[in-house]
């Protein structure tokens, strides 16, 4: 970013604003954890140690408020046989879930199949303990000078985020996840090799670090079901983080294109290509009539899905016979958009929820932004992109990408996307099959499945 003439990056000084407070944010992750933590220890543990061969432990998340809705691996075992189905143990991370009842239904339900909850290994002065570190442990920190990045004193910087809390549950989970596999390492259960779906976030770290530390012989796996976007730097990881062991010894990625950008920051990061688990819908040749001309896919972070929002506001009350589907994310309910009005030009915008491997196959032009999947989903179904330039790490990707730009279109502002909408409101795009869809996603076969067991 700093060769970018468009970006100024000369800092000289960090300002600290007052952090807002984080009491809520902190008591409903303590809240939960503690329900999750009680409605286990109601359940029967797994009985592991019939598994002579050895086990596959898969770290994965889960959507409870109604049913469950695993966001990784869900359509992993309909591709296994019965023998390596067996092989294979699920080790949950719940989103929050505010109805008491499907949560509690629902762990009972895991309970009964092959789910192994890090809750059944800690016990409740364990668990009381990493509330106690989480609360108090940055304390330690106080008054120490960090090394300047780039000439920058940073180190206030660093002890207001520690001081923040703005992460405290993952920060929860992280620990609670370490004191789980310690507790494992001493239960004599066989374990071929562990995977997790790598984002590099703090609780992928600890799953890392806790297994390299307390079972040094066993294979580290991540999987990384998305592509590249530059927005996310953390998802290529550094030498340094390999140096301290919080890294994957293998990271499986999707396509044949990201395995350049995930050796950014190390080149000898392992990387090896697997199946696009959840993607397979994309090699069908199927192709529906367009009948969506226009459609607005939400990325899910709130300051792009504003943007986005008043850019589509901008056009609409434009040119009135402009018309626009929005989709909303799955993880940004439209009433947490706080300039988004259900009434304001609600005879130009239509909202659909449907599927959205459905929804693609009858769109036209697929307009979004930020660092989603839909941006490449849409390409490989056949839609035209428009892609908003929002963000300062567009830049990046508008050099990187290697997609035609006929189909690929960067739109600069409002004034810029009105100009295209209005163009091809009187044209009409012609679906085509995306010939390089391979050079993105895998399909499942014998030998790269067996990546899971």
């Amino acid at each position: 970013l700093k060769k970018e003439k468009k970006i100024n990056l000369n800092l000289k000084k960090i300002i600290i604003k007052k952090p807002k407070s984080n009491f809520l944010l902190i008591f409903s992750s303590i809240i939960f954890s503690f329900l999750v933590f009680f409605i286990v220890k109601l359940q029967k543990k797994i009985n592991l140690k019939k598994n002579f061969s050895g086990i596959t432990l898969l770290d994965t998340y889960l959507d409870t408020k109604i049913d469950v809705k695993d966001f990784v691996f869900s359509n992993l075992m309909k591709n296994l046989k019965p023998k390596q189905k067996n092989e294979i143990i699920f080790v949950p991370n719940f989103l929050f879930n505010k109805n008491i009842f499907s949560l509690y239904r629902n762990i009972k339900t895991l309970s009964l199949k092959n789910y192994l909850f890090k809750e059944h290994y800690i016990t409740l002065n364990e668990f009381l303990g990493s509330i106690k570190y989480n609360l108090f442990g940055h304390t330690q920190f106080k008054g120490k000078n960090f090394k300047n990045f780039d000439k920058l004193n940073i180190s206030p910087l660093l002890l207001k985020e520690l001081a923040s809390k703005t992460n405290f549950y993952s920060e929860l989970q992280s620990r609670l996840k370490l004191k789980f596999i310690l507790n494992l390492s001493t239960s004599n259960i066989k374990i071929k090799k562990v995977i997790c779906r790598f984002e590099n976030q703090s609780v992928d770290r600890a799953w890392n670090y806790g297994f390299k530390k307390y079972f040094p012989f066993l294979e580290t796996l991540g999987y990384q079901d998305f592509l590249y976007y530059p927005h996310l730097s953390n998802q290529s990881p550094t030498k340094y983080e390999s140096r301290a062991k919080i890294i994957p010894e293998k990271i499986i990625v999707t396509g044949k294109t990201v395995k350049k950008n995930r050796v950014e920051f190390n080149k000898n990061q392992k990387i090896v290509i697997g199946p696009s688990l959840n993607k397979q819908n994309i090699f069908s040749n199927s192709r529906c009539k367009s009948s969506h001309k226009f459609v607005l896919a939400l990325c899910g972070i709130k300051p792009l899905d504003e943007l986005m929002i008043s850019w589509i506001y901008f056009v609409l009350k434009t040119n009135k016979k402009l018309k626009v589907i929005i989709k909303p994310h799955p993880i940004l309910p439209l009433n947490k958009i706080e300039n988004f009005r259900y009434e304001y030009l609600s005879d130009q915008i239509i909202i659909n929820n449907m599927d959205i491997a459905r929804l693609l196959k009858l769109t036209e032009v697929l307009i979004t932004s930020g660092p989603t999947s839909v941006m490449y989903e849409s390409i490989m179904y056949g839609c035209k992109l428009f892609y908003l330039f929002l963000d300062p790490y567009d830049l990046i990707l508008k050099k990187k990408i290697k997609i035609s730009k006929k189909i690929f279109i960067f739109i600069n502002d409002k004034t810029d996307l009105l100009k295209n909408l209005n163009n091809h409101l009187k044209e009409k795009h012609v679906k085509k099959n995306f010939k390089a869809v391979e050079d993105y996603y895998t399909k499942i076969n014998k030998k790269n499945i067996k990546l899971f067991y």
